[in-house]
C-alpha cells in the first residue's frame, strides 16, 4: 500500500473525529420555572421537588427562574421548617417556561396550585405581547389594557387571558371592572410600562381585597 496514501487517510479519518467531537450538541430539554406565593394568610412556604427542598418564598414573593427536567413531577408545598406538605400536585412539565402559583386561603380552606405555561409566542419587530393572570382573591373581574389594545376581557380569579399583541413601547397597563368604558370611566390601578420589541411578557394582577398591584414578568 501507497504510505502517502496511508498517511493521508489516517489525517483524514483524524480530522473527521476532530469535527465530530466539536459539533456543538443541543441543549438538552429543561423547563424554566418560576413560582409565585399569593395565599394571602401564609407567611415563609418551601416548595419541594419530590422530596427535594427547590425554593423559600415570603408572602408574595416570586421566585428566579428554576430548571426542573420534563416529565410528570410532584409539586409539594409547606409551611417553613414543616415536615408535611400543606398541598401537592403532580405537573406534566415540557421543554418551555412555567409559573406556578399557590393561591387560595387557608382559613376557607380554598388553597390550590395553579400552573400557567407560558411557550414563547412569535412577536414581530415593532410589537409586543402580554397574557394577564388574575391572581387577586374575591370576586373582581376584570378588563385590562395597555395603551388602548384590550389584552384581557372578564378576567376572573385564577384565570389566564390570551397572548394579545400590541406596539412596542412605553404604554399604560390600565384595569378596570369588566365592561367599564375606558374612555370614561376611572382605572382601578395602572402602571406604566416599556414593552420592549419583540418581546413577550406576563402582567400579573396580585393583592388582597381592593388593593391591586401589577406585576411583570419576562416570558421571551
Amino acid at each position: 500500500m501507497n504510505r502517502h496514501w496511508l498517511w493521508c487517510s489516517i489525517c483524514s479519518l483524524l480530522l473527521v473525529s476532530i469535527y465530530a467531537c466539536s459539533d456543538d450538541q443541543p441543549a438538552a430539554p429543561t423547563a424554566q420555572v418560576r413560582f409565585i406565593h399569593s395565599i394571602e394568610d401564609l407567611g415563609t412556604l418551601e416548595v419541594f421537588l419530590e422530596t427535594d427542598r427547590l425554593v423559600t418564598l415570603k408572602a408574595g414573593e416570586i421566585s428566579e427562574s428554576k430548571e426542573i427536567a420534563p416529565g410528570l413531577r410532584r409539586i409539594a408545598l409547606r409551611n417553613s421548617g414543616a415536615s408535611s406538605n400543606l398541598l401537592e400536585d403532580r405537573i406534566e412539565f415540557l421543554d418551555q417556561g412555567y409559573l406556578i402559583a399557590f393561591v387560595g386561603k387557608v382559613s376557607d380552606s380554598s388553597l390550590g396550585i395553579l400552573s400557567v405555561d407560558t411557550p414563547a409566542p412569535t412577536v414581530e419587530s415593532g410589537s409586543a405581547a402580554a397574557e394577564v393572570v388574575h391572581l387577586l382573591d374575591g370576586a373582581f373581574v376584570f378588563d385590562v389594557y395597555v395603551g388602548t389594545t384590550l389584552v384581557a376581557s372578564s378576567l376572573s380569579y385564577s384565570s389566564v387571558s390570551d397572548f394579545a399583541t400590541f406596539p412596542s413601547g412605553t404604554s399604560l397597563i390600565k384595569l378596570f371592572n369588566a365592561g367599564d368604558n375606558p374612555a370614561s370611566a376611572f382605572p382601578i390601578q395602572q402602571l406604566e410600562h416599556h414593552f420592549e420589541s419583540g418581546r413577550a411578557e406576563m402582567i400579573l394582577l396580585r393583592g388582597t381585597g381592593t388593593a391591586v398591584t401589577i406585576d411583570l414578568v419576562t416570558v421571551k
